[in-house]
């Protein structure tokens, strides 16, 4: 639902607006001119631009003209719009030759020709005024520029805006106005007096998509692209919706390319691809599209600005401080220079950089409030809560509907009020901030355990990081995202700034804490010794691997990744290994990226040695390019280092690479597989069909599965597709035959598994475990197969079997804290000398079980361990022990042993 009359708009990006009518003047028409200009104005609200072009050359009036000059500008054709409209001095030609002016950057020239149009014989013209007002703003004269807006607001109070059209305008000055409220009522006012309007829609999709209602922008762009699916500026909106709703690059992408085929070169459309290329690492290619930008408007200041952030992320301050003086020369107080390029830097890890720039920000224009958000939450990210507290107050004040002010300002003035800060007792610089309901079980874990991980990272990285350092846990999901990206988003378990680590609490025993924190404290020393210029393949490359040297258990288990990648040739190159980070809409993309980095890192630790990382962060802080640090740490080019990390890694995986295991969803681009299918071959035929089934269309495409096997009947393709169909429809005996098809051709380990699964689900224990047991040969890093036969072991009362399959698993998860408090519990009844370290490991997921505590606690006070026995049994009292005497008991032969008498003696006392 459209929400109403609400404050909802925020300037932070420059979006033209290329729709204004003409109102309110005579024209002297020939009925039959009429007749045909009524055609062609059809034909451009269906976007059968050429048909409309067409008519429009054969009708000389001057509507025909202006409109004829409209469409010209708004598929980007300005210079023959131009020359269209110097047939004509009307206002509204010279108009639309302002706005063909402003669009190429040259706003003086646009405002000596608006001048003497903004009063014309007739009255005020309205689209004049507002021209006027853009120009002056781009100039950094936004006094001058409010005279004009303000015009319309007089207007709109004195009930002079009646029509639409003027209506929409009108709301169109009140967005510079800062009135959004009012600009919001008059859209939607504007559109119940013209229902079926275009204009209006996309108008009010882009003040939605500024003040953060993507979701409402989207729906509006899809009325507008059924009644006109070319419509360029509704694409690139769309484009932007996609962005700001799913983060999903790949749409973005499709429909700012769309628009291009519609209005070449238009610099919105490669402003948003520019932006994308940038945040993705791609910058050679955001130049490119830069430039093309320039060709046609040198003076555009948001395009001059990307150039900069350019130049400004590879260290070419020479280039920087050229096109910095040229932004300022044209609009001496365009603070979004200093915002965007702060904005870009601290998507690199620029924290430090980021706040210095949101500054410089401020002091060009003291109510930019874009700069005060981002200010705000680069002085948390640094740990500087109150000067971060202020600056997003004064944002939430003057926009209350940004969220991330929003969220912020109710995360500073209540959530925190929560929350206590300690200092570690020993390491000066150290401090943590716990929820005062976890703070009691917290504080005996996590400063042992950072003091334990910077010491050994300082020594690893021959480094010591700039303090404070602050490690920050939040007792719930939301909380935690806030603190660290400003909005309640998911997926999220550690984020760290350099100065500030952030991680959600293990209070729901559901991931490894320990990992995190390490993980994390890895990029504090990364960052820091490379002055925050690594890029995320080598930072997150070092803390995967630098986790795995600190306990082998920690590695991701994601070779078959890997062995996909090898099999389809798309393993990334380390050029674009940072990228694929970020290009990506699929979390699974992620969770490959990262796996892939780590084994870079690793092949470099082991081909060369773990000091060649640090020469590389020491490259990257001497403000080298991945190709000059490999070139001067590694004696590699690009090249040669792809492949021989691909020799390296088909080594490494070994047997794997034998397999065969297609991802079904590397079948989603369904027009290139419909395309192949046309040649009738069974192989391409199969790709169609399982594209089909991947795009949601099952029964398409399990008609055209099986017309496959028609063809081929051992198709291993089809089969592989048709089984799981099968089996997610609960047909097991298809599903069977299909897989069983498949294994005559082909060994796999999902096939193995998917047969286990329907044995189990048929009863056929013993054949289920046979195949679970063969896909742990086959895949032995994969934990799931160890799942499945821990539950029929146990079925079975089978003992032995689950904890030889348990012993496996929690080798293999380490998030799993029901598992590894099982395999404790199985050794501490073994009196094997292994069960300290294997509850240490549930400790890691779930230091809140109560019965942990009282396992922890009993197996260090039976191994002399009296100081992890003193905080078990301590968390266990705390909690409710259920054997409260005997806890009380172990406590005190602990103190004993300890010699804190005064603890002794109270607990004596409470025996008697």
């Amino acid at each position: 639902m459209r929400f109403k009359q609400t404050n909802i708009h925020m300037q932070t990006t420059e979006l033209y607006l290329v729709w204004f009518f003409f109102c309110g003047n005579l024209f002297l028409i020939n009925p039959l001119h009429a007749q045909t200009l009524a055609e062609a104005n059809t034909s451009i609200q269906s976007g059968e631009y050429e048909t409309a072009l067409e008519i429009l050359r054969e009708i000389e009036d001057e509507e025909a003209l202006l409109v004829h000059a409209r469409l010209l500008i708004d598929i980007g054709r300005q210079f023959e719009a131009e020359e269209l409209l110097q047939r004509e001095e009307s206002v509204q030609a010279i108009t639309l030759r302002a706005e063909i002016l402003i669009r190429l950057g040259q706003y003086n020239d646009a405002i000596n020709l608006l001048d003497p149009a903004v009063e014309g014989e007739n009255g005020p013209h309205a689209p004049a005024r507002f021209w006027r007002g853009q120009a002056f703003d781009a100039i950094g004269r936004h006094s001058r520029a409010r005279l004009d807006y303000q015009d319309f607001a007089r207007a709109y109070q004195n009930g002079q805006i009646t029509t639409a059209e003027d209506l929409m305008l009108a709301a169109q000055a009140m967005i510079e106005l800062d009135r959004y409220q009012d600009a919001n009522m008059l859209l939607q006012s504007a559109l119940e007096l013209d229902p079926e309007s275009i204009p209006i829609r996309v108008v009010w999709a882009d003040l939605f998509l500024e003040k953060y209602r993507p979701d409402e922008a989207e729906t509006l762009l899809e009325e507008v692209l059924i009644r006109n699916p070319n419509h360029a500026y509704a694409l690139v909106l769309r484009g932007y919706a996609a962005l700001k709703k799913e983060h999903d690059l790949s749409l973005a992408q499709t429909y700012a390319n769309r628009a291009l085929e519609i209005y070449p070169n238009m610099p919105i459309a490669l402003l948003l691809l520019s932006k994308i290329a940038i945040d993705t690492n791609y910058l050679d290619q955001a130049s490119e599209y830069i430039s093309l930008i320039a060709e046609n408007g040198p003076q555009h200041l948001q395009a001059l600005t990307l150039e900069a952030a350019i130049a400004y992320l590879r260290d070419d301050m020479e280039r920087y401080s050229e096109l910095e003086a040229e932004v300022l020369m044209i609009s001496p107080n365009y603070a979004a220079f200093y915002h965007q390029i702060g904005e870009h830097a601290a998507r690199v890890f620029r924290y430090e950089a980021a706040l210095s720039l949101q500054q410089q920000a401020i002091s060009l224009a003291a109510n930019y409030w874009p700069a005060f958000i981002s200010l705000g939450v680069a002085h948390s990210r640094m740990g500087n809560d109150e000067q971060a507290r202020a600056f997003l107050q004064r944002a939430f004040d003057a926009d209350p509907f940004n969220a991330t002010a929003f969220y912020m300002v109710n995360l500073y003035e209540q959530t925190l009020e929560n929350y206590i800060y300690l200092n570690d007792p020993i390491m000066s610089g150290l401090r943590y901030r716990f929820h005062q309901n976890e703070q009691a079980v917290l504080s005996r874990y996590i400063p042992d355990a950072t003091r334990d991980v910077f010491q050994r990272y300082e020594e690893r990285y021959n480094f010591t990081p700039e303090m404070p350092l602050s490690i920050e846990v939040f007792s719930d999901t939301e909380t935690f995202a806030i603190r660290s990206v400003g909005l309640p988003i998911e997926g999220l378990q550690g984020v760290c700034f350099g100065h500030v680590v952030t991680s959600h609490s293990p209070s729901e025993g559901n991931f490894n804490w320990l990992l995190v924190l390490e993980h994390e404290m890895s990029h504090v020393f990364s960052l820091q010794r490379s002055n925050y210029r690594v890029p995320r393949w080598l930072t997150e490359g070092m803390a995967e691997y630098d986790t795995f040297l600190t306990d082998p258990r920690w590695q991701r288990e994601e070779e078959l990744s890997m062995v996909r990648a090898l099999s389809n040739d798309s393993l990334i190159s380390i050029a674009d290994l940072t990228s694929a980070f970020t290009n990506s809409t699929d979390l699974n993309d992620v969770v490959v990226a990262y796996y892939q980095a780590s084994l870079t890192v690793r092949f470099i630790a082991t081909q060369w040695s773990y000091q060649h990382l640090l020469q590389m962060l020491d490259g990257y802080a001497n403000e080298e390019r991945t190709i000059e640090v490999l070139e001067s740490v590694l004696e590699r080019d690009i090249s040669q280092f792809d492949d021989e990390f691909e020799t390296w890694l088909r080594s490494e995986l070994g047997s794997l690479t034998t397999l065969w295991e297609p991802d079904l969803f590397e079948f989603s681009d369904l027009e290139h597989f419909a395309e192949n299918a046309e040649s009738g071959d069974p192989d391409s035929l199969a790709a169609f069909g399982v594209s089909q089934v991947v795009n949601g269309h099952l029964e398409l495409g399990t008609t055209t599965l099986q017309n496959v096997l028609s063809l081929d009947p051992n198709h291993s393709l089809a089969n592989l597709a048709l089984g799981k169909i099968a089996y997610e429809m609960r047909n097991l005996s298809d599903a069977e035959t299909h897989l069983l098809t498949v294994l005559n051709t082909h060994e796999s380990y999902t096939v193995h598994f998917l047969l286990g699964a329907i044995a189990k689900d048929s009863g056929r224990i013993e054949e289920a475990i046979e195949h679970f047991q063969h896909a742990a040969t086959l895949y032995p890093r994969s934990p799931d197969p160890q799942r499945m036969l821990i539950e029929l072991f146990d079925q079975q009362n089978n003992l032995a079997g689950a904890i030889a399959a348990l012993e496996i698993l929690v080798m293999l998860d380490e998030n799993d804290f029901h598992s590894a408090f099982r395999y404790a519990q199985h050794l501490v009844r073994e009196q094997d000398p292994q069960a300290f370290e294997a509850t240490s490991w549930a400790a890691q997921v779930d230091p809140f079980s109560r019965d942990l505590h009282t396992l922890y606690g009993q197996v260090a006070h039976e191994q002399n361990n009296w100081q992890i026995a003193q905080r078990e049994l301590e968390l266990e009292l705390a909690a409710g022990p259920r054997d409260r005497q005997q806890t009380l008991q172990l406590l005190l032969t602990t103190y004993q042993a300890l010699q804190l008498t005064n603890q002794a003696n109270e607990i004596e006392l409470e025996l008697q």
